[in-house]
Parts: C-alpha cells; sequence; structure tokens
C-alpha cells in the first residue's frame, strides 16, 4: 500500500518536526485547519530543539512570515520571536546585497555578449515568492552556457571575484561536477555558483539545458540576466531534488518542497494541465518530477503535488514508484536523515555475481593506497594493520537495511536507463 501524507502519521512525530511541518508551507496561511497542529506555541522546550531545525533547513524566515500573518507570533516565547525577527531582516538585507551582486555581474558580462540565467533561490527571490526576504540562500546559482563557461570564468576573475578552489579546481569541476569552482566577492560570505549543466540525477544521467533557457523573461534593472519561466523553474527544482546528493542528504529537501509549493501558490493549473505533462514528457523529465512531486506531497501534506504526481504516475517505470515510496520511508525516519549509498550502489551496479563477491571482499579489505586515502597517514606500520583488523567491525555498525535497500533500487533505475 502506498504511503500517504505525512499528516496520517503527524501524531507520531516529534514535537519540533511537527512544528516545522505545519509552519514552513505558504499554503498554511491559506489553509486555517493546518493551524491546529496540538501543539502549545508557548511552550519553551519545544522551541528549543525547533530552532537548530527551522535554522539548519533554512526555513526560520518563512516561520517567521507565517506565525505573523497568522497572528500566532505573539504566542510564543519572546526570545524566540526576537530570534526569528532578527533572521529575517538579517536575511532580507543579505538579499538585496545578493541581487545588487547580480546586477554588478550583469554590468561586467554585458559588454561581452554574455547571457545568464537566475537558478534555484535567485530565481525564486527574483520572480516566485512574494517577499524576497522569505527564502535563504546558502548560495547565488546562475546558469551560463556549457561553451561560454571559460570565459565567463575569466571575466570573474578580472573583476573583483576570488576564485576559492572549492570543491576542486576548475579543470577537475568542469570534468567532475556540473559548476565552476566557488567565487566569492569582495569577501561576501555566500558563494557565486556558476552553472552549466544540470546535476547527475537518480538515473543516472544528467540532464539537457536547451529548454530551461526557453520562455525566459529578464530581470528588471538588467539587460542579460535572465529568469526562467514558472514552468521551467519547477522543473529545474525537481531535478534538484532529484540530484544524488540531495538524495543522500534530505537536510535541504523541505527547503526545496517549499519553493515549489510556492511555484504552484503563483501558478495555479498551469502545472496540472495536459500541455506540461507532455512537456514533461518529451524532455524525458516525467521521473524526476513524478518523485519530487510525491516527496513534496508527504511532506508538506499537499493535495496539488498529489494530483501531479498522480497524473505523472502512468508516465513512470515501477523501479521508480518503488523507489520513491522507499525515500518516503526515509524521511519519516527521521526528516533530516542522512543515507550514504556510494558503496551499495556500486555493488549493486557489478554485471555479476562472482564481481558483486569481488567488490564486495575489496571494499572490506581493500589495498594500501585506499585504506591511506580513507584513514590518512596514520594508515601505516602496526596502525595499519589496526585498521584493517577494524574495518570489518567499522562498516557492521554503520550497516542497514535502509542503505542497502535504496542502493538496490537506485543501481536498478539507472541500469534501465
Amino acid at each position: 500500500m502506498e504511503k500517504r501524507f505525512i499528516s496520517d502519521y503527524f501524531d507520531k512525530l516529534p514535537d519540533d518536526q511537527r512544528l516545522l511541518l505545519t509552519l514552513s508551507s505558504l499554503s498554511y496561511l491559506k489553509n486555517p485547519a493546518k493551524e491546529n497542529s496540538g501543539i502549545d506555541l508557548a511552550q519553551n522546550s519545544i522551541w528549543d530543539r525547533a530552532m537548530g531545525i527551522f535554522f539548519n533547513t533554512g526555513l526560520s524566515n518563512i516561520i517567521f512570515y507565517n506565525l505573523k500573518q497568522t497572528g500566532h507570533l505573539n504566542s510564543i516565547p519572546i526570545r524566540v520571536k526576537e530570534k526569528l525577527e532578527q533572521l529575517y531582516h538579517s536575511n532580507a538585507a543579505r538579499n538585496l546585497l545578493i541581487m545588487n551582486i547580480l546586477k554588478h555581474i550583469s554590468e561586467i558580462t554585458l559588454k561581452h555578449g554574455k547571457e545568464i540565467m537566475l537558478m534555484q533561490g535567485t530565481a525564486l527571490i527574483s520572480s516566485v515568492y512574494e517577499h524576497p526576504s522569505l527564502r535563504y540562500l546558502s548560495d547565488i546559482d546562475i546558469m551560463v552556457k556549457s561553451s561560454e563557461v571559460l570565459e565567463f570564468e575569466k571575466i570573474l576573475l578580472e573583476n573583483g571575484f576570488k576564485c576559492s578552489n572549492f570543491p576542486g579546481n576548475t579543470k577537475w569541476c568542469i570534468d567532475n561536477l556540473n559548476h565552476l569552482p566557488h567565487y566569492y566577492y569582495q569577501d561576501f560570505a555566500s558563494p557565486l555558483e556558476v552553472h552549466f549543466k544540470f546535476a547527475e540525477i537518480f538515473t543516472g544521467v544528467s540532464p539537457q539545458t536547451n529548454w530551461f533557457w526557453e520562455g525566459k523573461t529578464l530581470l528588471p534593472e538588467t539587460q542579460n540576466i535572465f529568469i526562467p519561466s514558472p514552468e521551467n523553474l519547477m522543473l529545474s527544482i525537481s531535478l534538484h531534488i532529484s540530484k544524488k546528493s540531495h538524495i543522500t542528504d534530505l537536510t535541504m529537501l523541505p527547503r526545496h518542497c517549499c519553493d515549489m509549493d510556492a511555484i504552484f501558490s503563483k501558478c495555479g493549473n498551469t502545472l496540472l494541465s495536459d500541455s506540461f505533462i507532455k512537456k514533461t514528457v518529451d524532455l524525458n523529465l516525467a521521473e524526476p518530477l513524478y518523485y519530487s512531486c510525491r516527496i513534496g506531497a508527504f511532506v508538506l501534506s499537499s493535495e496539488k503535488f498529489e494530483e501531479l504526481a498522480e497524473k505523472l504516475k502512468p508516465l513512470v517505470s515501477p523501479s521508480l514508484l518503488r523507489f520513491t515510496e522507499t525515500m518516503v520511508d526515509n524521511i519519516l525516519a527521521g526528516i533530516n536523515t542522512k543515507i550514504t549509498l556510494a558503496g551499495w550502489e556500486t555493488f549493486f551496479m557489478q554485471p555479476t555475481l562472482v564481481k558483486k563477491v569481488i567488490f564486495f571482499l575489496r571494499h572490506i579489505c581493500p589495498p594500501v593506497s585506499t585504506m591511506k586515502e580513507i584513514y590518512g597517514p596514520p594508515a601505516s606500520g602496526g596502525m595499519l594493520l589496526l585498521y584493517y583488523l577494524y574495518r570489518p567491525f567499522h562498516l557492521l555498525r554503520i550497516f542497514s537495511f535502509k542503505r542497502v535497500k535504496t542502493s538496490s533500487i537506485l543501481a536498478d533505475i539507472k541500469k534501465r536507463h
């Protein structure tokens, strides 16, 4: 039986997670029934635990806004109210600085004839969220055309941006990632992340990008920075949710579900239209969109997400359906769960039983060079022997059937593609 909305399990969740799920959706403002969480908002102990979750998920600003709009702000402890208010106004100022940096990027790239597309949070605060202060940006995401990426990097370096060489140098990032190393402007804390393609998703492929530029609109006060259409923004966020790092680490999932909820609130029935469904099929993006909507329906108890997911369901594979329900189980087990899948996924990708056994044994007892990569310089001499003796017990300690099951289904999806 398929899992239904998280509201079916609401009473079983810890109070801090119930607060997160009750207060974080913008649709909360339009649905008074959601106000009855069964939680005493004045209870200090709940907020002591909850504030960490709100901050780590980047949702403290939406929660402050919702509490204020519904008249509940004075019901919470005064110190929590002051902290949420401080975070909200600090984020408003921070996002204003980000918009100014984007305008500077526009000025320095316009004379070179470069077009720039906003992505993720930068697009959302520019065109979707009613107030830019609602969305916390961990970085400044933009996309440039892949053929222009090296020239774009040169422009940045010549105009006040510094390369951090994180997570690697330019060549390594181009070969292994979907964006350049992080760039910083005049020591501003948020990095600029220049994308030139979409990240690899659960199918093991990186989706095409040409469609992302279609139907774009110009960012006000610029001549070469564009905002994607709401439909394309929805698809790009679904790809973001479906990428490998966000499957293994669910920490940011509530934030991205709120992003999709905000787009739904703005676009109305456009995203439920037959033409949009056909577009996702033509672009081979029905599966990531289904996965994201199913997860969004579960996290936010959203009927809009569920309706779109039901329309997409006949268009996706049985293995994707199984994978989605497995991830729903993982979310129910813990909204901030981190699931390390890489080793088991590689195991299930081995083509024969013999190769699976060989991989398994090599993973338990890897070569010396690999041991030194894992454990660092101390992995030598007697310490190396101790590490070899300890490794099977370490792997057994972190073993879980959840990892095995999720990795097995992911490998099945990748083989199919």
